[in-house]
């Protein structure tokens, strides 16, 4: 080591300690995610969120995504139901979800990119024009559509409304059951007189 650097002998030495580290680090990584594609998993019939024709917005913000990133966009698709995370995520099938609700303890979430409310829905003309509460008491001896295990369902619950609701499934493949589409169609038909649907489904 006679006339060698002092200098670029440490830089050597701590170069071979960091190494092995990122190294390390870096084989995790590549176990768990995909660097040639952006892989993602989806409901392949759950507009307008996504569908396996690439029409839903979550559709086209992971083309946005996998854009950004220089990837093409490779999908699994499985029915957002009972299941859906354990079936996708936590089996590897996929790196990304790309809508999921904020604070879930089953994935790690991104800052929220949109909020929506829950809308109500009736027809003209029955007596609830205006009406923009469930607390309203045009509402009190109406039969309410809603779907079970949604906060709304809780709200009407405490408003006494929910003895006369028609309840509607939340977990469903909707490539085989709509339960939205099945409570407007109530609506029209007169089975219900109004209806309670998350936002975008509503819209």
């Amino acid at each position: 080591m006679r006339g060698s650097n002092p200098a670029a002998l440490l830089a050597v030495l701590l170069s071979i300690d960091l190494i092995a580290p990122v190294c390390a680090a870096e084989g995790q990584r590549t176990d768990l995610v995909n660097r040639t594609a952006l892989r993602v998993c989806a409901d392949p019939a759950n507009m307008p969120f996504s569908n396996d024709k690439n029409e839903g917005f979550e559709n086209k913000i992971a083309e946005i995504v996998a854009a950004e990133l220089k990837v093409q966009v490779e999908y699994t698709w499985f029915p957002q139901a009972t299941g859906f995370i354990r079936q996708t995520l936590f089996a590897k099938r996929c790196d990304v979800v790309i809508g999921y609700a904020q604070g879930d303890e089953l994935v790690l979430n991104t800052n929220h990119y949109y909020r929506s409310t829950y809308a109500l829905l009736y027809r003209a003309g029955t007596g609830l024009d205006g009406v923009v509460s469930l607390a309203d008491p045009r509402l009190k001896d109406r039969r309410i559509g809603v779907i079970a295990g949604t906060p709304p369902a809780n709200i009407m619950a405490q408003l006494g409304l929910i003895q006369r609701a028609k309840p509607y499934p939340l977990m469903v493949d909707r490539r085989y059951d709509s339960p939205g589409e099945r409570m407007i169609n109530d609506i029209r038909s007169g089975d219900i007189d109004a209806g309670v649907l998350w936002g975008p489904i509503a819209g």
